[in-house]
């Protein structure tokens, strides 16, 4: 049986202790952090077995949390996993060369806005019919730190981005202004390309704190002092350290309203975000 790695950080550290698995890869939960209505588990994983091992295939992510939910493909809260950074998958193959350590990470989607303090992960690993194929469940009570941002600012949609909001102000012409710093935190000094940011859905990206809704395709949005472009800005990067400019313009505002509340998309074809959506949390209008 494997023995827990103790070492400081925002999840308690376990190790898997299905021999069958744990005979070929040895695994270490690194974090696991809620960011929006994602769970995110990040692990890194060593091929102990002595051989190089090809085409490991992951699937069937799932947690129960400590309330005995379950989330999972039956409760259309679908489980993705992704390795070295690389796109996020329901299911997924790998390569390992012997003795090679590789970083992953499992997500979970529409975690509930509830007091969870833990989950027990298992999911499916296939490493060949003569090696390991079956479920890898020997990780309990996984402790979870939760980073939503509940209001007065901005809740991101991942741990490698830090949003702060730097004014929100009414213009003369009936604009609402909404700027904002966005900063690479990564600390594993990543670097984000190829992202994009803008509108999250295909209704209201804004709301007032009076009820007025403010529809996505008519809100602006500039970078770093860019032309205003219509809802959504492409082809951005944002590398470990640096930081951005965002702005948002939002047309017709109510002359009465005080605070605004929203969705921001960020999207990338490379980098795998926890979730999709930031949200703004009733943001004092001046």
């Amino acid at each position: 049986m494997l023995m827990a790695v103790l070492a400081f950080a925002s999840c308690e550290k376990e190790e898997d202790e299905t021999s069958g698995f744990s005979k070929y890869l040895r695994m270490k939960i690194n974090s696991c952090e809620r960011f929006g209505d994602v769970l995110r588990i990040d692990f890194t994983m060593t091929n102990v077995s002595g051989k190089d091992l090809e085409d490991i295939e992951f699937s069937g992510v799932s947690v129960v949390d400590n309330n005995g939910d379950e989330y999972s493909d039956l409760t259309n809260s679908a489980g993705y996993v992704s390795f070295n950074d690389g796109f996020k998958k329901n299911y997924l193959k790998v390569s390992i060369d012997k003795k090679d350590e590789i970083n992953g990470a499992f997500f979970i989607n529409n975690f509930k806005p509830s007091s969870v303090k833990s989950v027990d992960l298992k999911f499916s690993a296939d490493l060949g019919s003569d090696k390991f194929n079956g479920t890898v469940k020997d990780f309990k009570k996984i402790k979870v730190e939760d980073n939503r941002v509940m209001r007065n600012g901005i809740q991101t949609n991942d741990k490698a981005l830090e949003f702060k909001v730097t004014s929100c102000t009414r213009t003369s012409t009936g604009d609402c202004i909404l700027s904002m710093n966005l900063k690479n935190v990564s600390e594993e000094n990543k670097n984000i390309t190829n992202f994009s940011i803008g509108e999250a859905n295909n209704g209201n990206s804004f709301e007032d704190n009076q009820g007025n809704g403010y529809f996505w395709y008519n809100v602006d949005v500039s970078v770093n002092g860019g032309n205003w472009k219509d809802y959504r800005v492409y082809d951005l990067s944002l590398y470990a350290g640096e930081s951005m400019t965002v702005k948002f313009r939002i047309p017709n505002f109510s002359r009465t309203a005080t605070s605004l509340s929203g969705v921001i998309g960020v999207n990338s074809d490379v980098y795998p975000f926890t979730g999709n959506v930031a949200k703004v949390m009733s943001v004092e209008v001046e």
